[in-house]
């Protein structure tokens, strides 16, 4: 979700840590009469929420996980306790608007008896660089991204791909490597994770042909977005990706979870550096077509926000 110029206030909570007691919003500005966004596991009570509408405030609530079902490797799932998950679902109940990334989740939501709008991600040309200069090579160039210590059930998909092409491909990975290989972390090519204002540039650095994007089988995966195939997409990178719910939405190659079709689908690309580069053009096509934040998008969110149509300085050309 993007918040604009025109939203007085948005609550961020995946950057900031947990708010374990819930979050109210002291210390925040708002301005009456303009809508407040709360995101993922922020609970405002209802003494807040009545304070908003007593500021002519709309609450907007924008989830994009399955908070209720991370699976227990992730170290969220420790973090969201009880208490918190109960907090944040009342929040949701008291909301003006629920709004969320994707149709598996807004049905989930339903199921939990709160409705929910569907707003997809959508990527902003401004934050992103132009498409990297590609070099020309005889290996490929394999990669993956993710936050350290999240992505264990992922990673354990492709520890087994790995160890098979290391002599065939280059393997590069930024921010974790599959746990299994980190005895070798100082002979495979790694990066640390950077600052999120640096990873757009960081990753077309990478300068990549094909982007993994292994997701293990299980509820809270289902219902995620197709965030990691957008990012891909900007930079021309072809993805090979678990066929799973989120990566259904682009052109990409999709493989079951088994080491021999992963190996199958990488060797297949070897010597065919041509093709798999109009693979990314065309993925990068798609995502431009569809996935990128311009003036009708932003009066579309506007007016779900609001109700109302936008103040003309609101919308801002396509870029």
């Amino acid at each position: 979700m993007i918040a604009h110029s025109w939203c007085s206030t948005a609550l961020y909570g995946a950057a900031g840590g947990m708010f374990d007691d819930g979050a109210g919003i002291d210390g925040f500005e708002f301005t009456a009469g303009s809508p407040v966004l709360a995101q993922r596991h922020i609970a405002l009570d209802r003494s807040t929420v009545d304070m908003l509408r007593a500021n002519a405030c709309r609450y907007v609530h924008d989830i994009d996980d399955l908070l209720w079902a991370i699976p227990a490797a992730n170290p969220g799932a420790a973090e969201l306790t009880a208490g918190l998950l109960a907090k944040v679902d009342t929040a949701l109940r008291l909301a003006d608007l629920v709004t969320t990334s994707t149709e598996p989740l807004a049905a989930a939501l339903e199921r939990r008896g709160i409705p929910a709008v569907i707003i997809p991600n959508l990527l902003d040309p401004i934050d992103w660089p132009m498409m990297p200069k590609r070099s020309e090579r005889s290996r490929l160039r394999v990669g993956w991204y993710g936050q350290r210590n999240v992505h264990a059930e992922d990673l354990r998909i492709i520890e087994t791909v790995v160890a098979a092409l290391d002599d065939e491909v280059d393997f590069v990975f930024y921010g974790d490597v599959p746990h299994a290989l980190h005895a070798r972390s100082e002979e495979l090519e790694s990066y640390p994770a950077t600052p999120i204002e640096l990873f757009p540039t960081m990753l077309a650095t990478l300068d990549l042909d094909i982007l993994l994007a292994p997701l293990a089988t299980n509820a809270f995966n289902e219902c995620k977005s197709n965030l990691r195939l957008l990012q891909a997409g900007m930079l021309g990178y072809a993805v090979i990706a678990t066929d799973i719910e989120p990566h259904r939405t682009l052109p990409v190659t999709l493989v079951p979870n088994n080491p021999a079709a992963w190996i199958g689908a990488i060797r297949d690309r070897i010597g065919e550096l041509e093709a798999v580069r109009t693979e990314g053009r065309s993925l990068r096509r798609a995502v431009h077509e569809r996935y990128i934040i311009d003036a009708a998008w932003t009066e579309r969110i506007f007016t779900t926000w609001t109700r109302q149509a936008p103040p003309g300085d609101a919308v801002r050309g396509e870029s």
